[in-house]
């Protein structure tokens, strides 16, 4: 999903990129993506060993990429920064998203990514949905291409299904773009993309956030939006992490016990 629609603007950014560093390559949405080494810049250390070192994979579209933010007001730049306060320091971390993503754009690049992945992660996120939602296709659709995510996001994990995190789809048809409430299918149909999320995360023991509430907020408030008029900003971001924080806490520290 993009802030404008005329088809000169359909090439997407897309990239698989560490959460301080950007490298967008230009492709068409439909063409698999390119995942070749050039494409990475790894800033990971390998020196950080101490129990306080974690690791995080975020995995999404461009809610997760953080369009028209600054690097810094990514919800997982954010997060990173949130837990560096608690002694909690993530030495490794990678994004792997890119708007327009679909959860196929996703699954294929996270199939054909195996050598540039590290796992198992200490912390797993999937924000993914919005963009099938947006190009028509039927949600029923939607739970097989979301089990098979998560599938591979587990595998990433070490089979740890706490490791992993699942957010809802925001609301964008609350936003200018979406037409700010006046169509309330878009607000009916990520209602339901979000009851397939919370469902199939409750039967796989998954922990979930349901931020869509905090997106809808952006009706009255505009501050919560991105200068596209469509995608969050940094401030809304914070108020994602804001709910995620906690619970990333208690489960990296149960990871730190375990390591003993």
């Amino acid at each position: 999903m993009r802030a404008t629609l005329p088809a000169g603007l359909l090439a997407v950014f897309v990239s698989v990129i560490l959460i301080m560093s950007f490298y967008p390559p230009d492709v068409t949405v439909d063409t698999p993506v390119d995942t070749s080494a050039d494409d990475i810049i790894s800033t990971s250390s390998d020196s950080l060993s101490e129990p306080t070192n974690f690791s995080f994979l975020a995995l999404g579209d461009s809610y997760t990429i953080g369009q028209g933010v600054n690097v810094s007001e990514r919800w997982p730049s954010q997060l990173i920064d949130q837990l560096t306060g608690y002694n909690m320091m993530i030495n490794s971390s990678l994004i792997m998203a890119s708007t327009g993503w679909t959860t196929w754009d996703l699954l294929y690049t996270m199939e054909n990514s195996v050598d540039l992945l590290d796992p198992p992660y200490d912390l797993v996120s999937l924000l993914i949905g919005v963009n099938d939602q947006y190009r028509r296709s039927s949600v029923e659709n939607f739970p097989d291409q979301l089990y098979k995510l998560i599938d591979e996001a587990l595998l990433l994990t070490g089979n740890r299904p706490e490791s992993l995190i699942l957010l809802t789809i925001p609301d964008y048809g609350v936003t200018p773009f979406g037409g700010s409430g006046a169509y309330p299918q878009i607000s009916e149909e990520i209602d339901a993309y979000n009851l397939v999320i919370r469902n199939i995360a409750s039967r796989s023991g998954i922990h979930f956030f349901d931020i869509t509430e905090i997106s809808r907020m952006a009706l009255d408030d505009p501050t919560l939006l991105a200068d596209d008029g469509l995608h969050p900003s940094g401030k809304m971001y914070g108020m994602w992490v804001d709910e995620i924080l906690p619970y990333v806490i208690s489960h990296l520290t149960d990871v730190s016990d375990a390591r003993g």
